[in-house]
C-alpha cells in the first residue's frame, strides 16, 4: 500500500482528481437527494469501498508472505 501511495504521488495527481470529483458528486447528491436516500447512498459508498479495501489488503498481505 505504501508503494502504491508513492507511485501515485510521483506521477500524478490522479488521487487528488478522484478525490475532487467524489466531493463534487457528494455535495450534489447531498443538495438533491432527500436526508433518508442520500444516507442510502453514502451507506452503499461506504459498503462497496470497505470491500475494495479489504480486497486490496488481502492481496497485499498475499504478496508480502510470498516474498518471506
Amino acid at each position: 500500500l505504501a508503494e502504491g501511495a508513492e507511485v501515485l504521488h510521483e506521477d500524478s495527481n490522479s488521487m487528488e482528481k478522484l478525490m475532487m470529483y467524489m466531493e463534487s458528486s457528494l455535495k450534489t447528491l447531498y443538495n438533491t437527494l432527500n436526508e433518508v436516500n442520500f444516507a442510502r447512498i453514502l451507506d452503499a459508498i461506504w459498503t462497496e469501498l470497505s470491500v475494495v479495501m479489504y480486497d486490496l489488503i488481502q492481496s497485499n498481505l498475499e504478496v508480502s508472505s510470498t516474498k518471506y
